[in-house]
């Protein structure tokens, strides 16, 4: 993952709603895991057809691995064997203006039935415009993205 590249998992809301959108189970100390989240729920067997809607299929290395987009841009990637296997992941470019990309992905979990998971925040949020925007802005991508200098400055202090 580049560093000017935001990440944002959907999870099926069904999950979110049982577990009262705590992430806390996903996490073994600062690893996490979406994997135990899709044992059973199986999406639509168009699920691809409308990821395509958002961004064209791209050619993956492996056959396990589902891609569209672009890996240094904007994409989605899932894990497949019979199922969703690792959950849905998205990268959301934040150098170029992400708006018209991020209303896709609200729209895109929206119709999969999916809340938000931001691992970086460690929070599980409803699928809007708002809560992907609060997270984005909070996110170290955004903060290198705004100022990339006085960013590593302030990583390095560390």
């Amino acid at each position: 993952m580049a560093i000017w590249q935001f990440s944002v998992y959907l999870i099926p809301c069904s999950w979110a709603e049982e577990h009262e959108f705590d992430s806390e189970s996903l996490f073994n100390k600062d690893e996490f895991s979406t994997k135990s989240i899709w044992d059973s729920v199986q999406l639509e067997d168009n699920f691809q057809e409308r990821i395509e809607r958002v961004l064209p299929k791209a050619e993956s290395w492996s056959d396990e691995l589902l891609l569209w987009g672009d890996q240094e841009k904007n994409d989605i990637q899932i894990w497949f064997k019979e199922r969703i296997d690792e959950g849905i992941l998205v990268r959301i470019d934040l150098r170029k203006d992400p708006m018209i990309f991020i209303r896709e992905i609200v729209q895109l979990a929206q119709y999969l039935d999916c809340a938000f998971f931001f691992p970086e925040l460690r929070v599980i949020s409803e699928s809007t415009e708002t809560k992907i925007i609060e997270a984005i802005r909070k996110s170290a991508p955004f903060k290198f993205v705004k100022d990339p200098y006085g960013f590593i400055e302030k990583i390095s202090k560390n």
